[in-house]
């Protein structure tokens, strides 16, 4: 059985992101997708949420609060991600 797990953001470690060249980027501190394409990608972290533009955007990996984008990343942006919570 698959137990989804929202974690309050006291108890969150705090998020990173390392991008390598234009080819791949990864965020610790992940929590979930809450947009996906292959040229968008919005994910929310810890105590933000991250969003991707691109081409050919995919999830490589996706575990232990850890995800792994590749593709052509033409930007990463951080938001506070106040505007998804009221959505």
């Amino acid at each position: 059985m698959k137990k989804k797990i929202n974690y309050p953001d006291t108890l969150c470690p705090p998020f990173s992101v390392t991008v390598s060249g234009r080819g791949e980027a990864s965020f610790c501190g992940f929590k979930r997708v809450i947009e996906y394409s292959d040229d968008r990608m919005v994910l929310q972290l810890c105590s933000a949420v991250a969003t991707l533009a691109g081409e050919g955007l995919c999830l490589k990996s996706y575990e232990g609060g850890e995800v792994v984008i590749k593709g052509r990343i033409d930007s990463v942006s951080l938001s506070d991600g106040k505007e998804i919570e009221k959505a």
